[in-house]
């Protein structure tokens, strides 16, 4: 299975105990099994809960965060979704979970990459509104360090208009805010414990804003004055041939 997906970073057998009874890692792209020595206890994990509550044949997607060893947040960062589900034996009795996880840097990496032009303003927030992605990596992954940092907290004017609808545009003091929710869960008939919904902001600063218009405005300006220019034209002509034949009459 780790083979052919070289995103799965581990898959595991966690029983319904929620003690880790198979484990294989992805080394380089190589898949490793762990030895019963090194297996650990996830009981008091979130995902491991979770799971453990749905019915049989539901899958769970777990929220994008950063992958947890020991207790600890592994080094380097690794962002990571998991899939899981539960599974039982012969008699129908629970067995725990079957759960993979899935590395999402290169997918990371491909959202930002695929703004071009825009990669430096692009910005990926979850629910709450902290950073998944950010142009600013200090920005990145506050709720898994404690840290309040999130969009609510720094604009909280933009937050507001963000979060009430699906996707808009918006242009408040601070520039031009642009967003749009997206999702990494496939629209298929396989049971979800629930949907996760991403939002993909752009924000165009005043100041860059207020340069594009001095760039912008000129053109304008002059494409209007030869119209104008034109159109005054035409208007004092129609003026002087009425003249004449009021004159003439």
């Amino acid at each position: 299975l780790m083979s052919r997906n070289p995103s799965y970073d581990k898959v595991r057998w966690i029983d319904e105990h929620g003690r880790e009874r198979v484990r294989v890692n992805n080394r380089d792209g190589q898949p490793v099994p762990v030895p019963e020595s090194q297996l650990q206890d996830k009981r008091d994990r979130y995902f491991f809960i979770d799971t453990m509550r749905l019915e049989n044949g539901v899958i769970y997607i777990s929220p994008l965060d950063l992958n947890m060893d020991n207790n600890q947040i592994e080094m380097p960062l690794k962002p990571t979704i998991r899939v899981a589900t539960r599974v039982f034996d012969a008699a129908g009795n629970p067995r725990g979970i079957l759960i993979i996880n899935i590395a999402a840097r290169s997918m990371l990496n491909t959202f930002v990459n695929s703004a071009g032009p825009a990669a430096g303003r692009i910005m990926l927030l979850n629910a709450d509104g902290y950073w998944l992605k950010s142009p600013d990596e200090a920005d990145e992954w506050g709720f898994m360090f404690q840290r309040e940092v999130t969009l609510s907290n720094r604009y909280p004017e933009a937050w507001r208009a963000i979060s009430k609808t699906g996707k808009g545009q918006v242009r408040l003091p601070d520039g031009v805010w642009t967003w749009n929710s997206v999702s990494p869960v496939p629209e298929r008939d396989t049971r979800l414990a629930h949907d996760i919904h991403w939002k993909v902001v752009a924000h165009l600063p005043a100041s860059d804003l207020q340069a594009l218009e001095t760039q912008v405005w000129p053109a304008k300006i002059g494409s209007a004055f030869i119209v104008l220019s034109l159109f005054g034209f035409g208007i004092s002509r129609l003026i002087q041939a009425k003249s004449a034949r009021a004159q003439a009459e």
